[in-house]
């Protein structure tokens, strides 16, 4: 690959990762609580913040597999196949095992704070917490949290190791597949979110395989390792990124408009919305990856700063400690009688300097350079 290819594709990891680092913000403060997260702020009747992370979510983790599927194509090109191994053990499995066993347990330990503090019933009492903390790991798989990314791409870097194995060839013939053959998964796609419980594939957050969500990203990554060998077919997009931003807006609004048809059903029109949102969340998804695409194009200017590569180098472990630090800076700053704006004016970028410092303190080290 070129460095144009690179520059590209720097771009969109950054984005890709400052984007969810806005989405795990915004959560505390959300109408509609999430069961992933220690604290939610009193916030009965705003609904941008559920606006808002709904719409990061429609395509941001689709973009995260997509770079792992190019990803995979050229650390196999760069290293072969004995150093790509080497190379996932110690930017995936080690993350990953350190995260289960460290990471997750002190999340989990901070829902006995949070809970605490919703009911005003907050006290220094670490033996209680610890052992609500223990209750919730023992009576459960293995809990995930958001590093179920990383599960979900040990077992997609199993499936190509398998193809190397028993069919090398497949992956070349992949990549020489016309873009237009695509449109036929499309149909497999709009499965994948009839089974989801809710209009978007919901991520698991035990070690228990849930297959819309597994069969889902896979594909995404399976085109990421096709993407690998296209990124310059789209350099078009360039010119049209007001265009991408506008059409992905428009659907992201219809979408949102039919939420309270969706989650509150009208039994006359009931099948007719499941089946027009479950089209729009597809296209929102497409049309939010085609246009962090085209931002990635025109912004891949960016790439030679020297600012932007030391963010292009923390992307990635800012992705994995994001979520626990933004935990612990809400659980502070929740009985402040700040407000909601104000809050996230100062957690974000906050939270975001305190994982990326961490990177450098840290994370380099761990990940290797």
């Amino acid at each position: 690959m070129d460095s144009i290819r690179y520059k590209e594709l720097d771009v969109v990891r950054v984005l890709a990762s400052w984007l969810r680092c806005v989405l795990h913000t915004l959560v505390p403060f959300m109408v509609y609580t999430s069961g992933m997260w220690p604290i939610h702020y009193h916030n009965g009747t705003n609904l941008l913040p559920d606006l808002s992370v709904l719409t990061i979510h429609s395509f941001i983790m689709e973009a995260f597999f997509i770079i792992a599927g190019i990803i995979c194509v050229l650390e196999l090109s760069r290293k072969g196949l004995r150093g790509y191994i080497k190379n996932r053990l110690r930017k995936i499995v080690l993350p990953f095992t350190i995260g289960i066993l460290v990471l997750v347990p002190f999340i989990i330990f901070l829902f006995g704070l949070g809970s605490d503090l919703m009911s005003d019933s907050f006290h220094w009492q670490f033996r209680d917490w610890f052992y609500e903390a223990w209750i919730n790991w023992s009576s459960r798989l293995v809990l995930l949290g958001h590093l179920w990314f990383l599960y979900y791409l040990l077992f997609y870097y199993l499936i190509v190791l398998g193809i190397i194995h028993f069919a090398p060839e497949l992956i070349e013939k992949l990549k020489k597949i016309r873009i237009t053959r695509w449109i036929t998964v499309v149909p497999l796609l709009l499965l994948c979110f009839y089974y989801s419980p809710v209009w978007y594939i919901i991520n698991p957050l035990t070690s228990k395989i849930e297959w819309p969500s597994f069969l889902y990203y896979l594909i995404w990554f399976i085109f990421g390792v096709y993407f690998s060998s296209h990124l310059q077919t789209f350099k078009w997009l360039a010119g049209k990124w007001i265009w991408t931003i506008a059409t992905f807006m428009t659907i992201s609004l219809l979408n949102a408009s039919l939420q309270p048809y969706f989650l509150y059903p009208h039994p006359t029109y009931q099948v007719y919305i499941r089946y027009l949102v479950i089209v729009l969340s597809a296209t929102q998804t497409i049309s939010g990856l085609i246009m962090i695409y085209s931002l990635a194009l025109k912004w891949r200017y960016m790439a030679d700063t020297p600012w932007f590569k030391r963010q292009v180098q923390s992307a990635y472990w800012i992705y994995l400690a994001h979520a626990p630090i933004v935990m612990v800076m809400h659980l502070m700053m929740f009985s402040l009688g700040w407000p909601l704006v104000i809050k996230f004016i100062v957690i974000l970028p906050l939270s975001v300097f305190l994982a990326s410092q961490s990177y450098w303190k840290f994370g380099r080290w761990l990940l290797g350079k």
